[in-house]
């Protein structure tokens, strides 16, 4: 940076002039407009000052926008309004200075550029040639987007011809052309000339020099593919660097750059010496997640603009080409529908793996639309799909702390914040991760039966008939960790309930003491926290006794209704879920956090360790960290069933930190709203039965279809009714289930926390239509 003292002389003088007409009693408005002469003054100035400093244009655009617009063009009318000058403050005396100033300054912006473009261009490029451009930047080069080889910026983009103009100094040091000579005696100006171009045509090719074969003595070759497709090859060859620096033909023709970047791509040694092709998987994954956006926004989108359709009760026919919900296929006929295979020699590339992206989400089921109140889960959000992507892009195993330490800790911080939500605290209260509610149960079940029963972790059952006891309604998951741990399913005994799906803790102690008399080891009892039909929460402070009577281990399968424990409202629901030795918590379901992301909580970590954790020297190295009894627990994997674990936690942590517990506690209140206004629309309308309470116990809405208020007597007229009708509202835009009951089948709708006030009126606006279709129909 220099001062240039002719400009700086000519801006002190013009200074004084402009400082003595506006600062003292001089009055200038009966010869010239007084904002006319304001404009010009500081449009003068502006461009004077403009190039006093000699430095990059970005430094001097924003040297002479503080000097001259906002220190001169603002700050001088506020001194002249202090002064006993006769000379008042006028607000339009400064939009006059600015507009000047501006002015100036947005000329001289423009020719500095203009001007500075010439200069990189004659001074980077090699001699003249017939193509202009920028070669540094490579501007100009066949196949490359101006500017794409330019610096870096703090970010870690590349700068823009643009950005490298603003920020170049044309008077700094240019160590591109002095530094890192070639080794050896080379000696003659041709020589230097030629490395020196040598260097520049590499810097295009985004290579590192000193890794390229520079053999300034016989000839240098290279032969590369065009590509796959093609048997043509191109060879470029150079003779040493004495003839290179001589030949202006090589040297002046920007073409020749643009054939050497066909001929050899950017290359890098190998151990061996040999070069390969540099790595540029960054560039692929940008251009496919570029590629993909561009179906899975629309996706998403159209059951957006879907949803004013599911208000009205139907999916837009005669406006919408299709059911955003589902195109509905028998399996047999969907198979030669999607004509999904997988190619047995060479891949497909970009346009068949596109191709399949668009297959799948046309035929799968839309649960971003309003009408998906199916099953016990919905649509992600925004934060899912970016923790998706990031868990795909880290793809590393939650296993060991060495190889995924940033997961481990947001793990155990996170499952030990949930874990503090239902009252397991403790110096080692916490959770780990498993592949889903199942997974998380059958994990209790083996650390119940491997503390309590220790010699079973190496002797299996041992001799054991061990007794399990769930809910009635509880999840059909009982039976199979029971199958799994062979223990048998016929040894998961069903508790009764009483009318409101909960299960009676009297008879829990009668099925305990039943199973004792049989010889049977009483184990193990799951209660349930929004069992999977009615969504009923167990008396578990009731439940908690009865274990603690009988030395059981208490598990709470909180999948479902767990997440009422961020509801300052519903949290009464799972009162004495602190006494449980485990608990199970979904956030994927209520929670809208993506699939799956499922929690295995409890106060002491210790006791999973001790149940689950074998040796393994080749993965688990240990640690000297802790004395015993106070070690935490940072190898994840020794806490659990699992070695090859997802970073699952990340899901709901991302979430957390997006939403907020009160952001959750928002959602989780108004997704019980909208059950709660749906069961009362259902119970005032004549045609239906509402079988669950009112309000619901969690976001399911349980009735009959009762054409003109009577429940037909037969529950096979029910089950085909309600079945039929099931399928019939899919047309329509909406899905929904149904369960078994004593009248046979009855419908199940589930909401969620993205379900809307219109949404629910709209579905009994569509299930009033389809029941009148359907009393049309003769069986």
């Amino acid at each position: 940076m220099r001062i240039r003292l002719p400009f700086a002389g000519v801006f002190f003088v013009l200074c004084l002039l402009a400082g003595y007409a506006g600062l003292s009693s001089l009055q200038l408005d009966t010869i010239i407009n007084d904002k006319v002469l304001h404009t010009l003054t500081f449009f003068i100035l502006t461009v004077v000052f403009y190039w006093v400093i000699d430095t990059s244009r970005r430094r001097t655009l924003n040297l002479t926008l503080v000097v001259c617009t906002l220190i001169l063009g603002i700050g001088s009318e506020f001194l002249q309004g202090f002064l006993p000058n006769g000379r008042n403050f006028d607000l339009y005396d400064i939009i006059a200075n600015i507009v000047g100033s501006l002015t100036g300054l947005a000329l001289c912006s423009w020719y500095h550029q203009r001007m500075l473009e010439r200069k990189r261009q004659r001074r980077y490029s090699a001699v003249p040639g017939d193509e202009p451009g920028d070669l540094e930047l490579g501007e100009g080069v066949s196949g490359q987007e101006e500017g794409i080889l330019g610096t870096e910026t703090e970010e870690g983009r590349t700068r823009t011809l643009e950005e490298e103009v603003d920020n170049w100094d044309e008077n700094a040091v240019d160590n591109w052309d002095e530094d890192d000579e070639p080794d050896g005696d080379i000696g003659t100006t041709d020589d230097i000339m030629g490395y020196r171009l040598w260097k520049n045509l590499a810097r295009l090719l985004s290579a590192d020099t000193k890794q390229l074969p520079l053999l300034h003595e016989g000839l240098y070759e290279r032969k590369e593919k065009l590509d796959a497709g093609e048997n043509e090859t191109k060879t470029l060859r150079f003779s040493n660097f004495h003839r290179l620096g001589q030949n202006d033909a090589i040297v002046g023709k920007v073409s020749a750059v643009a054939e050497m970047q066909l001929a050899m791509p950017s290359l890098q040694l190998n151990g061996n010496g040999a070069t390969e092709p540099q790595l540029s998987r960054a560039d692929e994954v940008e251009d496919l997640i570029n590629a993909v956006k561009s179906l899975i926004v629309p996706y998403i989108r159209s059951a957006d603009e879907a949803a004013s359709f599911r208000a009205q009760g139907h999916n837009g026919e005669g406006l919408l080409l299709r059911n955003v919900l589902v195109e509905t296929y028998r399996p047999e006929d969907l198979v030669k529908v999607l004509r999904f295979s997988l190619p047995e020699s060479q891949g497909r590339g970009k346009n068949g793996l596109l191709d399949a992206i668009q297959d799948v989400l046309r035929y799968s089921v839309n649960t971003w639309d309003q009408g998906f109140l199916d099953k016990l889960y919905s649509s992600t959000n925004a934060v899912g799909v970016i923790s998706e992507m990031l868990l795909a892009v880290l793809n590393t195993n939650v296993h060991i702390y060495q190889t995924s330490p940033s997961l481990t800790v947001v793990e155990k911080v996170t499952s030990r914040a949930l874990a503090s939500l239902f009252g397991l605290t403790g110096p080692r209260a916490g959770g780990v991760t498993c592949q889903g509610g199942s997974s998380s149960n059958l994990t209790s079940l083996i650390i119940a039966r491997n503390t309590l029963y220790p010699e079973t972790k190496t002797q299996g059952n041992a001799g054991h008939v061990f007794a399990l006891f769930t809910s009635a309604h509880g999840h059909y998951s009982m039976e199979k960790a029971a199958t799994t741990a062979g223990m048998g399913s016929q040894n998961v005994i069903a508790v009764p309930v009483d009318s409101e799906g909960q299960m009676v803790p009297a008879a829990l102690r009668e099925a305990v003491v039943g199973a004792k008399e049989k010889g049977m080891t009483p184990l193990y009892v799951n209660a349930t926290a929004g069992t999977t039909v009615l969504g009923s929460f167990d008396p578990f402070p009731e439940v908690a006794s009865v274990c603690a009577e009988f030395g059981l281990w208490m598990h709470v399968d909180a999948s479902w209704g767990g997440p009422v424990a961020f509801s300052a409202t519903h949290r009464h629901k799972i009162a004495g879920v602190e006494r449980a030795n485990s608990v199970t918590v979904n956030p994927h379901k209520m929670m809208n956090v993506p699939i799956t992301c499922s929690f295995l909580l409890t106060r002491d970590l210790d006791v999973f360790h001790r149940a689950n954790t074998l040796p393994a020297g080749y993965l688990f190295h240990g640690s000297d960290d802790g004395e015993a009894g106070e070690k935490d627990f940072w190898d994840l994997a020794d806490l659990t069933l699992q070695c090859g674990r997802r970073g699952d936690s990340l899901k709901l942590a991302l979430a957390w930190i997006y939403y907020g517990a009160a952001g959750f506690e928002a959602q989780i209140d108004k997704a019980f709203e909208m059950a709660s206004y749906l069961a009362s629309l259902v119970k005032e309308n004549k045609n239906f039965a509402l079988l669950s309470s009112d309000p619901p116990p969690c976001l399911q809405v349980c009735f009959y279809h009762v054409p003109g208020g009577i429940l037909d007597s037969s529950a096979e007229a029910n089950t085909r009714r309600t079945k039929s009708m099931v399928r019939r509202l899919v047309d329509k835009g909406f899905m929904v289930d149904y369960a078994p009951g004593e009248n046979g089948c009855f419908f199940r709708v589930v909401v969620n926390c993205q379900t809307r006030k219109a949404t629910v009126e709209g579905l009994m606006k569509a299930l009033e239509e389809v029941g009148k279709e359907e009393e049309t129909l003769v069986y």
